[in-house]
């Protein structure tokens, strides 16, 4: 209620209630809104699953391996986990010194709102990575480490001098087939030439809203996906007992051709016809 100055609004539930002694009150709710100033929303974020055999297959989709010599060399950013319903969507502004502590807060909170906004009209995810003094194929290599991103998503990559408020360098990937997406980010974001909070964030916000649509993996059904190794021993072994523990059955379970058929059975004394 503090941050959206307001006051809570009594809510009818509606409920019909039995009442038994004590028993059984109606009980109140209420609700308060969200007064709509981009700087004091509040997001959620959930995990859902879906079929990605892009990032499962090796084919000319694939994307070359990520080592941990290349995340170290390009200082790479791993998917920042879900944490209850709350995610970070802005990584790597907290390594560069000059970079305000009130223009990290407006970068987060920025983030925060475009997720929310965005992500219920536009089924779309954004992420905001800053990279300090690298050059533009840590991007390359973060697409790579990423296997392109998820089918609702695109990242947006900053490359920023320790020194300056230059922007050096700027490349979204998304898998979104309007492809006019990237540049049209790239190129407002790089005409503001300097580090600009909401510059930025309003150019990623004009384009995505415009632009941005979910990317169908249904396309790529056709793909083939290649077992791991550690599936294809697990197979072999698993495949070999069962071998091996049939062939004993049956050895030790043998019956002896030349007595009565039944013989070998442990039904012999029991089913056989006495001739009288």
């Amino acid at each position: 209620m503090k941050k959206w100055s307001t006051k809570p609004q009594f809510v009818e539930l509606n409920r019909n209630i039995n009442y038994h002694g004590g028993c059984g009150q109606d009980g109140d709710a209420y609700e308060i809104k969200w007064n709509a100033l981009p700087l004091t929303a509040e997001s959620t974020t959930t995990e859902n699953s879906y079929e990605n055999r892009v990032q499962a297959a090796h084919t000319a989709f694939d994307y070359p391996i990520i080592n941990e010599s290349d995340k170290k060399q390009y200082k790479l950013f791993d998917y920042p986990d879900v944490n209850g319903y709350n995610q970070k969507m802005v990584l790597g502004l907290d390594s560069i010194k000059w970079v305000s502590k009130r223009d990290k807060w407006y970068m987060n909170q920025w983030a925060t709102f475009l997720n929310g906004q965005l992500g219920t009209k536009k089924h779309a995810r954004i992420y905001f990575l800053y990279f300090k003094d690298m050059p533009s194929v840590a991007a390359d290599m973060q697409e790579a480490y990423w296997d392109g991103g998820n089918d609702n998503e695109i990242v947006v990559c900053v490359g920023l001098s320790s020194k300056s408020r230059q922007i050096q360098w700027v490349k979204p990937f998304t898998w979104s087939p309007i492809r006019r997406i990237i540049p049209d980010v790239r190129e407002d974001i790089m005409a503001s030439k300097t580090f600009d909070a909401s510059k930025l964030s309003n150019a990623v916000w004009h384009n995505v809203d415009k632009e941005f649509k979910r990317k169908d993996f249904s396309e790529f059904s056709y793909i083939t996906v290649d077992p791991p190794v550690w599936s294809k021993w697990v197979t072999f072994f698993i495949t070999l007992a069962i071998t091996i523990g049939i062939c004993y059955w049956a050895v030790v379970n043998d019956i002896n051709g030349d007595d009565d058929p039944l013989s070998g059975t442990g039904s012999y004394n029991r089913n056989r016809y006495r001739r009288w």
